[in-house]
C-alpha cells in the first residue's frame, strides 16, 4: 500500500498562530506552490488542508491468490474548526484524477461515494463496484475527504474480502491520522457562506488573494475580513 498526497489546494488553517517572520515567509515563498515541498513546509509547521484533502492510495494485491475490495470507510475524531490562523489561496483549478472516492466526514459513518457525471458526489461507490485483485495486481485510488463544519483526523479503511473473512485494512499519513478542518464560515446575504477571517488570529494571503502576487503576505485578520464583506 503506498499514500501519497495531492497537492491540489493551497489554503491551510492552524490550530496556533505560527507567527512567522519575514525570514519564514521568505522561505516559503521561495518553493513553488502546489507542490509537495510547498505542503510539507506548511504541515511540519502544523498546517491542516483547509474543507477538503485529497489523498492518492496505491492498493497492490500482496496475497498469493485474488482478493475483493469491498468498501471504503473513514474512522474520524472530530471537533470544531481550528481558529489559529488561516493561510487563503484560492485554486484556480486542479487535474482529473480517475477512479475517484468521495467521503464526507460530517456523515456519522462516512462511506465511500460515486462522483455522478454532474461532479456530485452520491450513494455508496462500492454497492455498484468491487474490485478484484490478482497477486500483484495494482489499483490506484483518488480520494477526496471533506468536512464543512468540523476539524477531523481520519484513518480510511479498506474492507477486503479474503477467503471467507472481511478484514479492515486501515491506511494512515505518513506521520499518523490524516487531517482536515472546514474554514469558520457565516451565511453570506447570496445563500452561499463566507469566511470569518476576524475570527482567526492571524490570516495570510497568496495566489490570487494577493493583488500584488507577491507569494504570501500577512494581513489583519479583522480588516481583510471588511474589505472583503459588501
Amino acid at each position: 500500500m503506498k499514500v501519497k498526497r495531492l497537492s491540489e489546494s493551497n489554503s491551510w488553517a492552524f490550530a496556533a498562530a505560527p507567527g512567522l517572520s519575514a525570514g519564514d515567509l521568505a522561505a516559503l515563498n521561495a518553493i513553488p506552490a502546489h507542490t509537495e515541498a510547498h505542503a510539507q513546509w506548511l504541515r511540519r509547521r502544523g498546517g491542516v488542508d483547509v474543507t477538503e484533502t485529497d489523498i492518492e492510495i496505491v492498493a497492490r494485491g500482496n496475497r498469493d491468490r485474488p482478493v475483493r475490495i469491498m468498501g471504503m470507510k473513514a474512522d474520524t475524531e472530530c471537533r470544531k474548526p481550528l481558529s489559529g490562523a488561516y493561510f487563503e489561496s484560492p485554486s484556480a483549478g486542479a487535474p482529473e484524477k480517475i477512479v475517484k472516492i468521495g467521503l464526507n466526514l460530517d456523515e456519522p459513518e462516512p462511506r465511500g461515494k460515486a462522483e455522478d457525471e454532474n461532479g456530485n458526489w452520491n450513494g455508496d461507490y462500492f454497492q455498484q463496484n468491487t474490485i478484484s485483485l490478482k497477486p500483484d495486481e495494482g489499483i490506484v485510488f483518488h480520494v477526496k475527504a471533506w468536512t464543512l463544519e468540523h476539524y477531523c483526523r481520519f484513518s480510511i479503511v479498506l474492507e477486503v474480502f479474503d477467503r471467507g473473512v472481511m478484514v479492515g485494512q486501515a491506511i494512515n499519513d505518513k506521520t499518523g491520522p490524516f487531517q482536515v478542518t472546514a474554514a469558520i464560515e457565516v451565511p453570506d446575504d447570496f445563500g452561499g457562506t463566507r469566511t470569518r477571517f476576524g475570527r482567526y488570529d492571524e490570516v495570510y494571503i497568496g495566489g490570487v488573494a494577493n493583488p500584488d502576487h507577491s507569494g504570501w503576505i500577512e494581513v489583519d485578520p479583522s480588516r481583510y475580513e471588511r474589505q472583503l464583506t459588501p
